[in-house]
């Protein structure tokens, strides 16, 4: 099941880059929450309207922020980049998880995880290629979004103590939402008669890769299971070298190998460390 989910992932990311040729990242953003919003409204009444109570709505406001701040630099990032070097910089978040919950929850970091941190991000740099002439200012908002998507990650985990996960995914789908819809005045362009098609498939993919993933991480630990999400970044990259016949260099390859093995390690380390984390929320 997390196999699927990040295969499907991987393909959303081919749908916003499909998109990002004709439409502004914000209208992109809009449609890929509303949509996701409107397929929860079942699983809500299923629930049970209790199962949104909350005592807690600020820190539900500050994951929705990072999480939506996250999803906008990575959409721009996508519309921009090469496919692949687009969806590893964003999907750094493990590399930034560690730093975060010390500075947020007062955890410690361990010696193991810096040693991954350090080759997480010396992957960082072959990608970005700080100095060169192939270094693009745009990377930097993919890194951002993996930063932030590591704030938004720490958020839930700070939200699992008191909060249930049909709670959590409704606040941030009908937050983003809301936010997003604010700039579409601005920006709108009326889709063209297929192009609707496409956004209803973003929103689509989205929420049928979120519920297999939750359902996935239901029947194993994220340490298990979760480096399997990686798979989406070898979905990009075949993606990128099929439809767009881009190929990333040795350095980003060597880089993109060096984030993933960090990212795993991370991941593997942190379960072992912290082991009430066994369903996390839906991102």
């Amino acid at each position: 099941m997390i196999a699927l989910s990040a295969f499907l992932f991987g393909l959303l990311g081919g749908v916003v880059k499909h998109l990002s040729a004709t439409l502004p990242a914000e209208m992109i953003v809009f449609f890929r929450n509303a949509v996701g919003l409107a397929a929860l409204v079942p699983f809500v009444h299923r629930a049970g309207i209790r199962s949104l109570s909350t005592r807690h709505f600020f820190r539900h406001a500050t994951r929705a922020a990072a999480g939506l701040a996250s999803m906008y630099l990575s959409f721009i990032a996508i519309g921009r980049l090469r496919l692949a070097d687009a969806y590893v910089l964003s999907y750094t978040a493990p590399l930034f998880m560690p730093l975060i919950s010390k500075f947020w929850l007062r955890e410690k970091i361990p010696a193991h995880s810096l040693q991954a941190l350090a080759l997480g991000f010396v992957g960082v740099l072959l990608v970005l290629k700080p100095g060169s002439g192939v270094f693009q200012p745009v990377a930097l908002l993919a890194l951002a979004s993996g930063f932030l998507g590591a704030v938004a990650q720490v958020g839930i985990r700070q939200l699992t103590e008191t909060e249930t996960s049909t709670a959590i995914v409704f606040y941030f789908g009908l937050l983003a939402s809301m936010v997003s819809a604010a700039p579409l005045p601005g920006v709108w362009r009326t889709p063209a008669g297929s192009l609707w098609g496409w956004l209803l498939l973003l929103g689509g993919l989205a929420t049928v890769a979120q519920l297999i993933m939750t359902g996935g991480y239901r029947r194993s630990s994220p340490g298990r299971v979760g480096p399997l999400m990686y798979i989406a970044v070898a979905v990009a990259g075949l993606l990128d070298w099929l439809l767009w016949r881009r190929r990333p260099d040795v350095l980003s390859g060597v880089g993109m190998a060096l984030i993933v093995v960090a990212g795993i390690l991370i991941i593997h380390r942190t379960q072992r460390a912290v082991p009430g984390l066994e369903e996390p929320a839906a991102a």
